[in-house]
């Protein structure tokens, strides 16, 4: 009997793991600095579980993707003039074999750090998460129309900054 008992805590143990990777890979998308993803993520599982104590949690995933996405939106607004100095100082710099030198991924990472938080926010959800516009805006709490013109407007922004990337 203790055998099943062990068992099953240590898949609960792993499927926490599992959920806790996925919120880090979340905030790795949505902040440049991994320690800071990984803070975000920590936080954010700390905080859903907290709230399932208080009282049932109906959707344990979205409601940590939630806070996510708010955790990101708080430290954004607290850390915005440090970001916009970090970025001018250490986003890469394209040069003309810069495009060669970096990945594909990378520098499409490069591209979609270098983005709004909202557009980037948008982004991810949308693509990465594969959520409807619906879900999304309801994640990010704005309407509809703003998650299909983030979108729009980020996607715009990483075709233009590719473009010239290759173009030179």
């Amino acid at each position: 009997m203790e055998e099943g008992v062990e068992s099953a805590r240590a898949a609960d143990v792993s499927d926490d793991r599992v959920w806790l990777q996925s919120l880090v890979r979340l905030a790795g998308l949505l902040v440049r600095d991994h320690h800071e993803a990984e803070d975000i993520a920590a936080e954010a599982a700390a905080r859903t579980l907290d709230a399932s104590r208080r009282s049932p949690v109906t959707n344990r995933d979205a409601y940590a993707t939630r806070v996510v996405i708010n955790l990101v939106n708080s430290r954004g607004r607290r850390r915005k003039v440090e970001r916009r100095y970090l970025e001018a100082q250490v986003a890469p710099r394209l040069e003309d074999d810069g495009a060669d030198a970096l990945g594909d991924n990378e520098l499409l990472l490069a591209q979609l750090y270098r983005l709004p938080v909202k557009q980037r926010t948008a982004l991810v959800l949308r693509f990465y998460l594969d959520l409807s516009e619906r879900e999304a805006a309801e994640l990010m709490g704005v309407a509809v129309g703003t998650v299909k013109s983030s979108c729009s407007r980020g996607l715009q922004a990483l075709r233009h900054e590719r473009k010239e990337a290759f173009d030179g």
